[in-house]
């Protein structure tokens, strides 16, 4: 089986099975009489891509050589990318809590102990998402060596997963509209990183402060990282005269 035959495979098997997790709610919520037990399936979303992953790498006895070879220490360079995440997300909640005269941080976390525990139950969603996502599935896309096609197809397919999960929580279509923008945006910065040497500890570290620190409305976290992708990206080209 080729890479891209493998890579459509997978993201067929992430998409049946993660829709069916959220399949009860989403009756429950057209009305229809579901078992309280069956809505319960919702928590295993998040799992989805990594247990699939996992079954397309035990039959080759895959699994080891797929941390190993996507592990990797955190270097100077993650760390930057990381802080830099960190601090353009808490710039972002900031003007937006001193504009609309909310504290984001504290009506979101509350206290230390509710904060520590948010970036540990992110951090362990994120790890099973870089795991399943970018390290398989982006990289599959990439073995060609189109870079910005495989990442803009993985950003749009990440972004798409995110929809029964938007539906089910009761988000109106404009709100869905925007965090999907915003999921593919947080995908091709990820994406970009993975696809430079990034591994799975810094990505996910990364990924874990998009969540934490960006606490605004999604429209106003895509302007606040959609302007230095841009000009990231007009960098790039006046670089290297070609994208990524």
């Amino acid at each position: 089986m080729t890479a891209k035959a493998r890579a459509a495979l997978w993201l067929f098997l992430v998409y049946a099975f993660s829709i069916l997790c959220y399949l009860p709610r989403l009756l429950e919520m057209g009305g229809a009489a579901v078992p309280k037990a069956l809505t319960g399936l919702s928590v295993g979303f998040i799992l989805a891509p990594a247990f699939v992953t996992l079954g397309f790498l035990l039959p080759g006895r895959r699994v080891r050589a797929h941390f190993l070879e996507n592990g990797g220490a955190v270097s100077l360079k993650d760390a930057a990318a990381c802080l830099g995440a960190a601090l353009l997300g808490a710039l972002a909640s900031l003007v937006y809590s001193f504009a609309a005269g909310v504290n984001l941080f504290s009506q979101t976390y509350g206290s230390v102990a509710g904060f520590g525990g948010s970036c540990l139950y992110l951090y362990a969603t994120a790890f099973a998402e870089e795991f399943s996502w970018r390290a398989f599935f982006l990289k599959a896309l990439a073995a060609k060596g189109r870079k910005a096609w495989a990442l803009l197809l993985a950003g749009f397919a990440w972004a798409f997963w995110h929809i029964p999960m938007w539906t089910a929580h009761g988000l109106p279509a404009l709100e869905q509209a925007q965090l999907f923008i915003w999921a593919v945006l947080v995908s091709l910065v990820l994406g970009g990183l993975c696809l430079r040497g990034t591994g799975l500890f810094a990505l996910s570290l990364c990924h874990m402060l998009f969540n934490v620190c960006f606490l605004a409305p999604a429209w106003c976290n895509v302007l606040a990282l959609l302007c230095p992708l841009a000009v990231y990206t007009v960098w790039r080209r006046k670089k290297s005269h070609r994208f990524l």
